[in-house]
């Protein structure tokens, strides 16, 4: 494995094309070590997300299906399943892919969290004074959307480890709501709303 230190420090790719090669490297840097260091490796546990189903592109279906058609490229998390794919065959471990479409819950340093957003957003509406209202489109607030606790996510990460097969398997448990149900609730913990 290529263990060198990264030319640059780390942040957002210029472009989603420049996001393939640092994450498959990663992946497969960690892979190759862990292989190397216990024989005894059986199964690898990767986790991509709603991009997979091409949330990136726009509104997509609900509930999102693992068998779905891939999106339009380029997306690391393919070329991630790829190379898992490819490289097990010749090998005693197997793989599973985790594909969580939302992820709630607590996440440090992570600001692709939904939670973290509406947090965000209503502590704003708040200090201003003014009603909590969605930011986006009706239809958006209308959309059914899937959602998975951090939590669930690495519980199931766990089982998965251990569970026989291989293919990609859904993470987010079939919770599924509303935009307009899930911003209620969200502002009723946080105090911004009776």
């Amino acid at each position: 494995p290529n263990c060198s230190p990264p030319a640059a420090r780390p942040g957002p790719a210029p472009s989603r094309a420049a996001e393939v090669a640092p994450n498959l490297a990663m992946l497969r840097n960690v892979v190759e070590a862990v292989q190397q260091a216990s024989p005894a490796l059986r199964k690898v546990v990767l986790v991509t997300g709603a991009k997979f189903y091409g949330i990136q592109w726009g509104a997509s279906s609900t509930p999102c299906r693992e068998s779905d058609p891939r999106q339009l490229p380029p997306n690391f998390y393919y070329d991630q399943e790829d190379w898992l794919r490819e490289a097990s065959r010749s090998e005693r471990w197997r793989w599973v892919n985790l594909i969580p479409p939302f992820v709630s819950g607590y996440a440090v340093g992570n600001p692709m969290n939904l939670v973290l957003g509406i947090g965000l957003y209503a502590a704003v509406c708040k200090e201003l004074g003014m009603p909590l209202r969605f930011p986006g489109s009706v239809g958006a607030y209308e959309a059914l959307h899937q959602i998975a606790d951090a939590r669930q996510i690495g519980a199931a990460a766990a089982w998965a480890a251990r569970a026989r097969g291989g293919p990609p398997l859904p993470a987010g448990g079939g919770r599924r709501g509303r935009r307009r149900r899930r911003s209620i609730d969200a502002a009723r913990s946080i105090r911004c709303l009776a």
